[in-house]
């Protein structure tokens, strides 16, 4: 089943970035979908995992990729402007270095690279999503994926409660 997910999100890569192009309203609805995607957690989830440890006890369990890196991906790669600067990189990478020398440093060196995986997850997302929020309507967009989000969570958080 791994590889049937990991197919799924490897093949919707280029499948988005043709359904998506240069066009502002489809680019619009990608945003909307990553917002709506960081809040859809448990069986909503869509991810595959590359490494997987469910029962490892840290922060981050594997090298686990979604939909939503699928979308960043794509909204990164049909970008018209390529160089756009988002704010705060020097902070992130100075965060990030630290984490990345754990890695030596650790007893389970694996499990430390998972979170230096994620740290680069979250760098992508954040690349991807900045460039977009430059336009007034990206920004709806994504107020209204992460409004939706929530909502979809909580209606499965609800469903499991009863």
């Amino acid at each position: 089943m791994r590889w049937i997910g990991l197919a799924i999100i490897f093949l919707s890569i280029p499948i988005l970035i043709a359904w998506m192009g240069r066009d502002i309203r489809r680019r619009d609805l990608a945003v909307l979908a990553a917002g709506a995607l960081m809040f859809c957690t448990g069986p909503l989830q869509i991810t595959a995992a590359l490494v997987a440890w469910p029962a490892w006890q840290g922060l981050s369990k594997g090298v686990i990729l979604s939909l939503l890196d699928s979308i960043a991906i794509g909204l990164l790669a049909t970008r018209a402007r390529p160089l756009n600067r988002a704010p705060f990189l020097a902070l992130i990478a100075l965060f990030t270095f630290p984490i990345m020398l754990s890695v030596t440093q650790a007893a389970v060196k694996e499990a430390a690279f998972f979170i230096v995986f994620q740290m680069l997850q979250m760098t992508v997302y954040y690349i991807a999503l900045a460039g977009e929020l430059r336009r007034p309507s990206a920004v709806s967009s994504l107020m209204k994926g992460l409004s939706l989000g929530l909502m979809i969570e909580e209606i499965g958080r609800a469903s499991c409660r009863e």
